[in-house]
C-alpha cells in the first residue's frame, strides 16, 4: 500500500519515513537503508530518519550519516525532541567508532532532553494505581457484564518492558487456532476509561 501510495502521490518525508520503517520491519533492510535515505534527501533535517538509520543500519554511509548528524546538530532553534533524536543518533555513532566518552556526553545530553519533556506527577500515578485497584477488586474476573459466550477463550500476556511478553505473544499467534490481536493499547486504555481517569 505505501509502494502504492508512493507511485501514485509525489513522495513526502512521512510517507518515505513510514515505508523505510515497514521495510524494516519486513527485514528488507537494504531496502529500508535506501528508504531512509530517500527521506533525508527530500527533508535533510527530519530528526527521526536519521536516528532510525543510526539504529537500522550504522554502517551504512556512515561517515555520511555522522556528518550529517552534526550538521544539524550545529543549526540554531532545533526543537528540543529533534536534539533529543539527533543526540541519539550521534551517540550509536559515536559508541560504534569506540568513542565512548564522546558516545556517553552525547548520550546524556539527549536523556536529559527527553527528562524535561516529561511532566510526571507522582501523585496522579498513584490516584491511577488506586482507581484501577478499586476497579479490579476479587469479582473482577467473573463479571461477565451481559457478554455473549462464542466460545473463544481470550489469552492475555502481560509483563513488564523486555521480559519476553513479545517473544510469546509470538509463539502462541503460531498456532492455526490463536489468532493474535498483535500488542494493542487498547486493553491499558479500557480500564483507566473504566476508572475515569484520562
Amino acid at each position: 500500500l505505501l509502494a502504492l501510495a508512493l507511485a501514485r502521490h509525489a513522495a513526502t518525508p512521512p510517507l518515505s519515513y513510514l515505508r523505510a520503517i515497514t521495510l524494516r520491519h519486513l527485514g528488507r533492510g537494504a531496502e529500508a537503508s535506501d528508504e531512509f535515505e530517500r527521506c533525508l534527501a527530500l527533508a535533510p533535517d527530519y530528526a527521526a530518519a536519521m536516528l532510525m538509520l543510526a539504529q537500522h543500519d550504522v554502517r551504512h554511509h556512515g561517515a555520511e550519516q555522522l556528518a550529517r548528524i552534526r550538521a544539524a546538530l550545529a543549526r540554531d532553534g532545533l526543537e528540543p525532541q529533534q536534539r533529543a533524536m539527533l543526540d541519539y543518533a550521534h551517540f550509536i555513532h559515536l559508541d560504534a567508532a569506540g568513542d565512548t566518552a564522546a558516545a556517553w556526553q552525547a548520550l546524556e545530553s539527549g536523556m536529559r532532553l527527553k527528562r524535561a519533556s516529561l511532566a510526571y506527577d507522582a501523585t496522579a500515578e498513584q490516584a491511577t494505581f488506586d482507581a484501577l485497584a478499586r476497579l479490579c477488586d476479587a469479582d473482577f474476573g467473573s463479571r461477565r457484564d451481559g457478554a455473549a459466550d462464542g466460545g473463544h477463550t481470550p489469552v492475555f500476556v502481560f509483563g513488564l518492558p523486555r521480559s519476553g511478553t513479545t517473544v510469546l505473544e509470538r509463539l502462541l499467534a503460531n498456532h492455526s487456532r490463536a489468532p493474535t490481536a498483535g500488542e494493542p493499547n487498547e486493553v491499558h486504555h479500557q480500564p483507566c476509561r473504566e476508572a475515569n481517569l484520562p
